[in-house]
């Protein structure tokens, strides 16, 4: 088995761009094609990322027989082609979030994937972090007493120039641009599902969801709010607390650059870990994909999947729409329709 992962790149968007420059960081992976549908992007794209191959179709891509693993990083209202056409050309998958929309559809990917024993994963990088890691320990260890509640804030203004933020033919959400990270990183220190969930009625224009705010309720009586909004800006910080302190990741969770215990004597203990995001994510995402290469697909991200990490808690089953409704009540629906850990 080639000890190097070699991707293939479906869009060179925003989201691109970064995976790009990521992958050299990783020692044990290398970009060696990319694809864009818009005639010269992937010439222009391959030029600033120093890439080897580079097709102005997916087709083109896909028949590469060097490619390993695809990344897709097209809107999400592509996934699902995408997502098929890769399996069919037997390649392992690397998506962008959200991983789809639709349950059904979500559930056609997965066991597609596990027929064709290929390796698929929702590129949700923040639970590689060292920093959230090592605060999962902390909060399995006992060292502060039981975890009883944690906040957190995901809130950039975000104007509706932005289209593919608000473009409802693009799956445009906070739900699931933003809010997604919120719900994962708290299920994830959990360490199961909510066994309740309440939300107030979302805020749209138009059609798009565009601020949710969320209670969750936890076994163990965990409780847990959050916020996501693409109205205005607040600090991207998230806190947990405990019987004898508290935690917090500053100044910002998704790539926190200090971890701040404050124990119940008011002493404090600051960790310094600002983590290379890309290095952290693409070194564990290689890995995952070498461990299980040709194996069916398993330990899929949480959401909308269904399927839990080894270990988990199973949250309730609950039962799953076919697709987001864009409603005032659009995100109780969504986050009631998910479970994970």
């Amino acid at each position: 088995m080639n000890q190097i992962v070699r991707f293939g790149i479906m869009g060179t968007g925003s989201i691109a761009h970064k995976f790009a420059s990521a992958v050299p960081l990783a020692a044990d992976a290398e970009l060696i094609a990319c694809a864009s549908r818009t005639p010269g992007k992937a010439e222009a794209f391959a030029a600033e990322f120093g890439i080897p191959t580079y097709y102005d179709t997916y087709e083109a891509l896909l028949a590469n027989p060097d490619i390993d693993c695809v990344y897709i990083a097209t809107t999400p209202n592509f996934h699902y082609d995408c997502i098929m056409a890769c399996i069919r050309a037997g390649k392992h998958i690397l998506c962008e979030k959200p991983l789809l929309s639709r349950a059904s559809d979500t559930e056609k990917v997965i066991a597609a994937a596990r027929k064709s024993g290929l390796f698929l994963m929702e590129a949700m990088w923040s639970r590689l972090l060292p920093s959230v890691l090592q605060v999962r320990e902390l909060v399995r260890s006992g060292e502060l007493g039981r975890l009883l509640h944690m906040e957190s804030h995901f809130c950039f203004r975000n104007p509706p120039t932005i289209t593919r933020l608000y473009s409802r033919e693009l799956e445009g959400s906070v739900t699931t641009d933003m809010g997604i990270y919120n719900y994962d990183v708290t299920t994830f220190f959990a360490g199961c599902a909510p066994d309740q969930i309440s939300t107030t009625p979302g805020v749209l224009l138009g059609e798009t969801d565009t601020e949710g705010n969320v209670l969750l309720h936890f076994p163990g009586d965990i409780t847990a709010y959050f916020c996501c909004s693409y109205r205005f800006h607040c600090k991207t910080e998230f806190t947990l607390y405990f019987e004898e302190g508290s935690v917090r990741l500053e100044p910002y969770f998704l790539n926190p650059e200090r971890v701040v215990i404050t124990r119940s004597d008011g002493t404090q203990e600051i960790l310094n870990l600002k983590s290379k995001k890309p290095c952290a994510v693409f070194r564990q995402a290689v890995r995952k994909a070498k461990s299980i290469r040709g194996l069916p697909c398993r330990n899929l991200p949480r959401f909308l999947t269904g399927s839990l990490p080894r270990g988990a808690i199973p949250g309730p089953k609950n039962k799953r729409p076919d697709i987001f409704p864009r409603t005032p009540h659009h995100f109780e629906t969504i986050f009631r329709s998910c479970y994970a850990c």
